[in-house]
């Protein structure tokens, strides 16, 4: 329980800024498309990154502000026991375990999702290329 714990901290650090889609209509080279899909499906992955953004600020606040300061003193990290079992197995550390377990699959599912997205944006960009 105690490397569960541990490794309920390990973070992803997704931060993607910009926006592709402003970026081509404020250059003027979105008429260049021909394929009306590719600026939608931009769009599209655009929110995508947003929301993952947005989970990975949540699961940044949780091991921060809960998860880091409760296992700090309740497991040793150089032998990954815990020295204060009876806090580790307490409902508030299983809360926020859920909390953390959640938030990463939810993340994950946000990540498979953007992945779809850009092979539908490439395979789009592939056929406006062999036009």
């Amino acid at each position: 329980m105690a490397l569960c714990a541990i490794r309920l901290s390990w973070y992803s650090d997704f931060h993607r800024s910009g926006n592709i889609y402003e970026t081509l209509v404020n250059s003027g080279d979105l008429k260049l498309l021909k394929n009306k899909e590719i600026p939608s499906q931009l769009q599209k992955l655009e929110m995508t990154y947003i929301f993952a953004n947005k989970l990975e600020n949540m699961h940044w606040e949780i091991i921060i502000n809960n998860l880091a300061p409760e296992i700090r003193g309740v497991i040793n990290y150089a032998t990954f026991k815990p020295v204060k079992p009876k806090k580790l197995y307490s409902i508030e550390m299983q809360n926020i375990f859920i909390e953390s377990i959640y938030l990463t699959a939810t993340k994950d599912s946000v990540y498979s999702k953007a992945l779809k997205e850009i092979d539908t944006l490439i395979n789009l960009i592939d056929n406006q290329l062999a036009l």
